[in-house]
């Protein structure tokens, strides 16, 4: 019979006041590594830190298994980075619908807002499938420009960018502008099926 390892099973879990009190006590800041684990995890999922803090404390305040022999800023930055890991991985299967307000407005039959037709609904379909293929022949058989295209789909620009492709802003500026490049060389074959020609 084996000896449990105790790393793997720790003695005791936190109770539901213990939890409490640790939140209450812990303050993440943008300098210390709580806080700074929280933004990177945020910009690496599109969310914004203190949404994805509010839903750390959510989680931490309904678990029970909070090991008591562990840092507690560790616990939430384990359960920040499994939030957005979820988050990318439904992404990446096209499970999250990101669609800003307006725009829901706007596809709303109401307050004098006029319904697509088929015909219309059909082709912006049409289109948008184009542009989609599009922008997976730019990334297609690139890691690097598949990342670069991603960041910059969800917002980054400039050092952000840089930061989340861990790359110096020379190389990101060469990345870009051969992707501006590449752009630029298939985009009139593009416009021609978008035109129907």
């Amino acid at each position: 019979m084996s000896v449990p390892n105790d790393r793997l099973s720790p003695e005791r879990n936190l109770t539901a006041d213990e939890i409490r009190a640790e939140l209450a006590r812990v303050k993440p800041g943008a300098t210390d590594a709580l806080g700074e684990a929280i933004a990177g995890h945020a910009k690496r999922s599109g969310q914004h830190p203190r949404e994805l803090l509010n839903e750390v404390i959510a989680r931490a305040l309904t678990t029970r298994a909070i090991p008591a022999d562990v840092a507690f800023e560790a616990v939430l930055a384990g359960i920040a980075r499994s939030i957005a890991s979820g988050i990318n991985i439904a992404r990446a299967r096209g499970k999250i619908v990101d669609l800003p307000v307006e725009e829901l407005f706007e596809t709303l039959p109401v307050g004098g807002y006029i319904v697509s037709s088929p015909d219309e609904i059909i082709e912006r379909e049409r289109i948008r499938q184009l542009c989609a293929d599009a922008i997976e022949r730019l990334a297609r058989n690139d890691a690097k420009r598949a990342a670069l295209i991603d960041a910059i789909d969800q917002g980054m620009r400039g050092e952000d960018l840089a930061d989340a492709l861990e790359i110096s802003k020379r190389d990101l500026a060469s990345m870009r502008k051969a992707l501006k490049r590449e752009v630029q060389r298939i985009w009139p074959e593009v416009a021609e099926q978008i035109a129907g020609v």
